[in-house]
């Protein structure tokens, strides 16, 4: 067993139910049970990555250290990013020690353009890639395998770099994803594409590319080290991107969701125009006209009395004038972006009406933590 990541997945499990527990309540136990379980899944799986029997076989086969890597960068930190685990965490450090670390973190001006600068999203991807990339290049590959040391730092530096990738697109309270769903659909796709495009190099090869696994003898398994690479390379290519495939198609459904159809956008116009204007249609109330008479007594033009037949109380009106004719396509954009933009404006003060809601209970809460520190 390896000691040393063992004790770091225990600790930080131990950290995680301790602040759990001190945030239990409310909206938090409700959404609280789920991300728990997320978490609790992503630690499984880093703990399967860096213990035996895989990370020994990794050692003497490349599909399974392609395995290991697939855990380590495609199935760990979209898990651990999906639980949230930051608040509950932090909770567990001392309320005057926590003060300290966060005005010396806030006041360290080299972190914060840093921290600026690796989130954008094209930086996140950039690193997450070229990291996959440079690490599966021969030199790099084979001296990994030579140097524990540098082995272990690698799968680090893995974990971080896929911390960093998965949280731009995914909400991971309280931090809030950079990318809208239209951006993490391309963003997800242009990396599935990459490490498919690195998958296949490797598959086509037709000999060996890393000595350690080419001089290895005897072979485990039987595998020849051209099988064993094709194999590991048939990893890569189809259950390490699953994780990619699966957020491109969840981050298309958000975004069509967020996407109003045609239908949406003629229920908003006829909302509207219903409430902006009166006396629209071709019938008219009995109680209205008799409330609003037209002036100087006369009957107003174009009404006349409805028939026996006719519904009581109904005022038909056979001289209106006809509805318009159909608008141009562009004239009808025009009107839908006009109905959008009054609904989007009629919006904003609910928005900031409830954002200084959200503001002053965090206040309250952080003074009610205070106090129950004190």
């Amino acid at each position: 067993m390896n000691v040393l990541p063992a004790i770091a997945i225990f600790s930080v499990a131990v950290a995680f139910a301790l602040g759990n527990r001190r945030l239990a309540g409310g909206r938090h136990r409700r959404e609280g049970r789920a991300r728990a379980q997320t978490f609790y899944l992503g630690l499984a799986a880093l703990f399967v990555a860096l213990q035996p029997p895989l990370d020994s076989l990794a050692d003497r086969l490349f599909w399974a250290h392609m395995l290991q890597h697939m855990l380590l960068q495609m199935v760990a930190p979209p898990l651990l990013v999906l639980g949230a685990p930051w608040l509950q965490i932090w909770r567990v450090v001392p309320l005057a020690a926590r003060r300290r670390i966060g005005r010396r973190l806030a006041r360290f001006r080299p972190l914060r353009v840093l921290s600026s600068a690796l989130t954008r999203p094209w930086v996140a991807w950039v690193l997450f890639l070229g990291t996959i990339a440079l690490s599966h290049l021969p030199a790099v590959f084979d001296y990994a395998l030579r140097h524990d040391t540098f082995h272990e730092a690698e799968h680090a530096v893995f974990l971080g770099l896929g911390l960093l990738f998965w949280s731009r697109a995914f909400d991971s309270p309280p931090f809030h994803a950079r990318l809208r769903p239209a951006g993490a659909v391309i963003f997800f796709a242009t990396a599935m594409v990459a490490d498919s495009l690195l998958a296949l190099a490797i598959m086509g090869s037709h000999a060996p590319l890393y000595r350690p696994y080419a001089v290895l003898e005897p072979r485990p398994e039987g595998l020849s080290p051209i099988a064993d690479q094709q194999f590991g390379a048939a990893f890569m290519l189809e259950p390490a991107s699953l994780p990619l495939l699966m957020a491109v198609v969840w981050s298309l459904k958000r975004w069509l969701a967020t996407t109003p159809g045609p239908q949406t956008v003629q229920a908003y116009r006829l909302d509207i125009a219903r409430t902006a204007s009166t006396g629209w249609g071709c019938c008219r109330s009995r109680a209205d006209e008799t409330a609003h008479p037209p002036s100087g007594g006369s009957r107003r033009p174009g009404l006349h009395r409805s028939s026996s037949g006719d519904q009581p109380g109904l005022r038909v009106v056979p001289n209106a004038q006809p509805a318009p004719a159909a608008a141009s396509p562009k004239a009808q954009l025009r009107s839908d972006r006009s109905t959008l933009g009054q609904v989007r404006a009629a919006r904003r003060p609910v928005l900031r009406h409830f954002a200084r809601a959200q503001k002053r209970f965090r206040a309250a809460s952080l003074l009610s933590d205070q106090l129950a520190a004190e």
